[in-house]
């Protein structure tokens, strides 16, 4: 018998069993979780969601009830509309990167039935439950997933603090994040080492940073890669989360 299959007789004959992994699962103070239903309701956050996403002031209670486009960037709820579909369309979970106030998130996609979508054969996905966690670390994504999981990253994203740099700017610290010396940034992106110094100080002076070190910190905290300089920065509506 698989663990899958057993694990199921277990929840199934042992409804307390179940309720006990759901209040772990949900009160781990590192693990965000989100219940949205397919018209893109709110059904269920707990409290590490809504810091993880809205701000360390955010509760549940600013999000349960209310649509994702209610209080999020009309680009952003767009995005998150389509990949909600893609679950609830083939029943396949899926791991979803982005970043959020300036953290790498991870968050994994899985569709859920209610009673009364199991009823109804044309629809049996009506629900997608998100369980979400930061995750610092440049590559730290990939490096959760196989072939049997489909890894999609985010086009939308809070920068957080790093959204004061340029375009050029995030490419520089992305790379000295990733390893890289100022002559092999000059490299990679075609430029002079000194004019690759120089948007580096310029980078650390708007974000308030003296050294390397600090820029290494901040790009691995956001799991920085080259291609987030050409993501569509979100500017939050209140305290938008990045369900």
């Amino acid at each position: 018998m698989s663990h899958a299959v057993s694990l199921d007789a277990l929840l199934s004959n042992q409804p307390q069993t179940r309720d006990a992994l759901w209040a772990c699962l949900t009160s781990d103070p590192a693990t965000g979780v989100v219940l949205i239903s397919s018209d893109m309701e709110i059904l269920y956050a707990n409290e590490r969601l809504a810091k993880t996403f809205g701000g360390p002031e955010a509760k549940p209670c600013d999000y349960v009830g209310k649509r994702v486009n209610e209080f999020s960037p009309e680009r952003y709820a767009k995005e998150r509309q389509v990949l909600f579909e893609k679950v609830m369309g083939d029943g396949r979970s899926r791991l979803i990167r982005s970043v959020w106030l300036g953290w790498q998130c991870i968050l994994w996609y899985t569709p859920l039935s209610s009673s009364a979508a199991v009823a109804a054969s044309d629809a049996p996905w009506d629900r997608v439950l998100a369980v979400a966690r930061r995750l610092p670390g440049i590559g730290a994504a990939d490096a959760l997933v196989d072939d049997s999981a489909e890894l999609i990253y985010a086009d939308a994203v809070d920068l957080g603090p790093l959204s004061v740099l340029t375009t050029r700017e995030l490419e520089v610290v992305a790379l000295v994040g990733a390893g890289m010396s100022i002559k092999e940034v000059g490299a990679a992106l075609h430029r002079s080492p000194k004019t690759i110094e120089k948007h580096r100080l310029s980078a650390g002076q708007k974000l308030g940073m003296s050294d390397r070190a600090e820029l290494i910190q901040v790009a691995h905290r956001a799991g920085l890669m080259l291609e987030d300089a050409h993501r569509v920065r979100m500017a939050p509506v209140g305290a938008a989360p990045g369900l």
